[in-house]
């Protein structure tokens, strides 16, 4: 039997995104709200805005809910690339190997405190998805630890799947995404991820959205830009909720 990750004592630092709350946070990493808000003194569950950092306390003695299951997962080596103000975009290929889908996959990146998230809150059964991360000059990784991954229990139809994969005619710096996806019938909300790819077939780039269901679809436009090189290759996904 594979053995199965363990935290470290150190919390590490989440990115507040879109639709984000407190509460949904804390179920996410398996913490108490109690312990959430401990650990972000003068923070107001109220008053959440894209792009504030909250220190999870993931904690070596905190155990897991017992109906959830940390699951190994396979994590490549980063990738990182200097970007012209001298800070490292930094990249890793998660690989879920197991029959059933996962949820609240969080990373941690080397020696440091900083933490992140997939793009999108699943990743498939035997599927794989890119993590990404702009660290400061000097702190590239060598590794990427686990620090979070559940079982998730969803509707088949619901899993993320690949909707758009095309390589440009010509490789551009930006490049908009944008289409209509038909929704399954109880689907309310989509969530979308698009991926640049270089002429070399690495991750230049992430985008992310959340787009209500509206007369049985979705409509996403999602503008790209390279971090580094120019993008040849560009893959969408979509999850439903």
């Amino acid at each position: 039997m594979t053995p199965l990750p363990t935290f470290t004592a150190t919390p590490f630092v989440y990115t507040v995104a879109k639709d984000d709350t407190l509460l949904g946070i804390a179920a996410r990493f398996g913490v108490t709200l109690d312990a959430l808000l401990t650990a972000n003194p003068g923070v107001d569950p109220r008053f959440l805005t894209i792009g504030m950092p909250l220190t999870i306390p993931l904690s070596s003695q905190a155990p897991l809910p017992s109906e959830t299951l940390l699951l190994p997962l396979e994590i490549s080596t980063p990738h990182c690339t200097a970007l012209p103000d001298s800070s490292q975009w930094c990249v890793v290929q998660v690989h879920n190997p197991h029959p059933q889908a996962v949820t609240a996959v969080a990373l941690t990146w080397g020696t440091t405190s900083l933490g992140s998230t997939l793009p999108l809150d699943v990743l498939p059964p035997e599927s794989t998805l890119p993590a990404a991360i702009v660290l400061p000059a000097g702190e590239a990784p060598n590794k990427v630890t686990l620090r979070s991954a559940l079982p998730w229990n969803g509707t088949a139809e619901f899993l993320p799947q690949v909707v758009v994969e095309s390589r440009l005619r010509q490789a551009v710096a930006d490049f908009l995404a944008q289409g209509n996806i038909p929704a399954p019938a109880s689907a309310h909300t989509a969530h979308f991820l698009a991926i640049g790819y270089t002429p070399q077939g690495l991750v230049t780039s992430l985008q992310q959205d959340t787009i209500p269901v509206t007369q049985g679809e979705a409509a996403y436009a999602l503008a790209l830009h390279a971090q580094y090189d120019v993008i040849a290759k560009v893959q969408v996904w979509v999850y439903w909720q």
